[in-house]
């Protein structure tokens, strides 16, 4: 209020502006995911202990990439660094995000770019192409839980069904969504 700090923690280590914070009420907070660092998602609370660290198989065997928060079911979502390749001999990095149970620890959910590159939703490329830089998870009892994931690169945001891996749309240039002006006229491609 009035421009005062509220709350301060010393103990935060160097970070960048990739790391994912939220603040979930009741005194708790869930930080993490980086860029090319080894920082597993963690709740921890006000006061700076740390109450979980996520470490279920695919956050011990993966690096983080930008987003790692709790979703609406309590899951810790992660987004991590994950090869791709065209089959032909083309290597790149590419992402996975996956969603894990915080009681048990345990790997709930999983997909990876390499599913959206075989199946022709994502171009091959190098070094870093599409740089996946936000994530999301709903579930929804109505038309299926879906993946939402931000392509920083490719200017798209695209929805994935996460019972079938397959990606429902794609909004951005060459995507399946047009976007209009409020005057009815579609908005050029790259606006």
């Amino acid at each position: 209020v009035n421009g005062e700090i509220r709350w301060y923690w010393e103990g935060v280590p160097d970070v960048d502006i990739a790391y994912e914070t939220q603040y979930l009420g009741g005194g708790l907070l869930s930080w993490g995911g980086g860029y090319y660092d080894g920082a597993p998602p963690e709740l921890l609370d006000v006061d700076g202990n740390v109450l979980y660290v996520t470490g279920s198989p695919n956050a011990q065997s993966h690096v983080f990439h930008h987003d790692g928060k709790v979703i609406d079911s309590g899951e810790v979502m992660l987004m991590m660094i994950e090869g791709a390749n065209d089959g032909a001999g083309l290597y790149w990095d590419g992402f996975a995000v996956g969603l894990v149970d915080t009681t048990t620890n345990t790997d709930t959910f999983y997909w990876s770019s390499q599913t959206a590159v075989d199946a022709g939703d994502l171009p091959p490329g190098s070094g870093d192409p599409w740089h996946a830089n936000w994530a999301d998870y709903r579930h929804d009892p109505v038309n299926g839980d879906r993946l939402y994931v931000s392509l920083c690169n490719l200017g798209d945001v695209m929805s994935v069904d996460a019972a079938t891996g397959e990606v429902v749309w794609k909004l951005g240039d060459g995507g399946d969504l047009t976007v209009e002006y409020p005057t009815g006229e579609l908005v050029p491609p790259g606006k």
